[in-house]
């Protein structure tokens, strides 16, 4: 008896499968190598993070959420806040959601937040009796998909990404206007000069600025200022702005 010809179907289930694999594969590898998760929470967190396939996400908190050093005794609340507590979370303020910890009645959630110039890694604990919609494998194959809703709970919900890149794009009208000011800027739209200034040692294109039609440029000794403020800014220093607790942060250059 001749086989039965599966046809295209079989061939996109594979294909759609074979995809999965490789989003989980990347997951895996993005928490196996985030040894930061290690430092900052310790190898119980590293783990669950693995196990989860975690990603992280910004948050908005919708209930005042107070956040501590570490996972500790539901016992120990009974004795007050204690030197366990770091600060509380105000409503409407954004914190990045590092992981989370399940126990039988209750989650303990791994947070990211900043206050000033400190970045302060902690938990905050919530009641398994409210769901928290916690981002799943499956959600993120949504996301891929554009099908994926942001994830709200009773306690805290996500920030959309168009919120966030909108913030990251005001912010980088900022580093503009500071860029100008601590820095003596020099453009060109001309094609030979754009190649000779590439090419100098004396001078240093910043490339964030900068397009295939028009360069900016500064001194060489200047560039080091310019990178600077792209770190405190838009660099590793964006969470410290975006997940500010005590106002509007000013980075010290």
């Amino acid at each position: 008896m001749a086989k039965k010809d599966k046809g295209p179907g079989c061939l996109m289930y594979l294909a759609f499968m074979a995809f999965i694999a490789i989003i989980a594969a990347f997951i895996l590898l993005s928490n196996t190598f985030n040894f930061k998760t290690l430092f900052a929470y310790g190898p119980s967190q590293y783990l669950a993070n693995i196990v989860h396939f975690h990603r992280d996400h910004y948050c908005r908190v919708s209930y005042p959420i107070k956040i501590y050093e570490d996972i500790f005794s539901a016992n120990s609340l009974d004795g007050g806040e204690g030197k366990n507590f770091i600060t509380t979370l105000k409503p409407g303020k954004a914190f990045k959601l590092k992981g989370y910890r399940s126990k039988q009645y209750v989650t303990w959630v791994a947070a990211k937040v900043a206050n000033r110039s400190e970045l302060i890694y902690g938990y905050f604990m919530v009641p398994n009796k409210t769901k928290l919609n916690l981002p799943t494998l499956g959600t993120y194959v949504d996301g891929f998909f554009e099908k994926a809703k942001p994830f709200s709970n009773k306690y805290f919900s996500e920030i959309t990404f168009k919120s966030t890149k909108h913030y990251r794009k005001t912010l980088f009208s900022t580093y503009k206007n500071k860029l100008r000011q601590m820095v003596k800027l020099k453009s060109s739209n001309d094609s030979v000069e754009m190649q000779k200034i590439k090419e100098s040692k004396d001078f240093k294109i910043i490339d964030e600025i900068s397009s295939d039609t028009r360069v900016y440029y500064c001194s060489a000794s200047d560039y080091k200022k310019a990178e600077a403020l792209w770190e405190a800014y838009l660099g590793s220093g964006f969470d410290k702005h975006y997940l500010q607790i005590s106002g509007t942060y000013h980075p010290q250059l």
